[in-house]
């Protein structure tokens, strides 16, 4: 098993060790000494970080007011964000939302940048980056009002998750939208 050091702690890597990339690659992690070390795009990790990522992207940034279900956004998340989320009426007061802004929106081009393995607190956790497209197709214009976007409009909208491995799967821990711009 290939140890790493990561901010003064040691920590193991899983799921890709034996798949070391003989170039650059979008998944990678960083050595004791500093140096990136490339996986094959296909490990088993990298495959399953992919599949969560875009499963989540899809559930919590696309929207269709007829059937608001952003209870399926939970799923993808960690034991501690599902918690924060789930309590009070978060997911009641969000569909509410959906319905009365008649928001209807999809994701669309998930073009994954970066994935960066490691292993903190005896977990395994990464941060991705990665870019989709989000397409606004209607909403109220109150609703319009109240953001930069536009009706009938495409935005290119880049985000970074960290994600951890809770049993067994690849979890959102912490999401955040690092731009996003008009492109059509």
């Amino acid at each position: 098993m290939k140890m790493i050091l990561l901010g003064g702690v040691i920590v193991s890597l899983t799921g890709c060790n034996n798949n070391f990339a003989q170039q650059e690659t979008k998944v990678f992690s960083i050595d004791i000494d500093g140096n990136n070390l490339f996986y094959d795009e296909d490990c088993e990790d990298a495959a399953a970080i992919k599949s969560s990522a875009e499963g989540f992207t899809i559930a919590a940034m696309g929207r269709n007011y007829y059937k608001p279900d952003v209870k399926a956004e939970t799923e993808y998340y960690s034991e501690t964000l599902k918690e924060y989320f789930t309590a009070d009426d978060w997911i009641d007061n969000d569909n509410a939302y959906i319905v009365k802004n008649k928001l209807m929106m999809s994701v669309e081009e998930l073009n994954m940048e970066s994935i960066q393995l490691v292993r903190i607190g005896g977990e395994g956790a990464c941060i991705v980056d990665y870019t989709y497209v989000l397409i606004v197709e209607n909403s109220t214009s109150d609703f319009f009002s109240g953001y930069e976007i536009k009706n009938g409009t495409s935005y290119e909208t880049a985000i970074q998750l960290k994600m951890l491995r809770q049993q067994g799967e690849w979890k959102i821990d912490e999401y955040s939208i690092e731009r996003t711009e008009e492109i059509n």
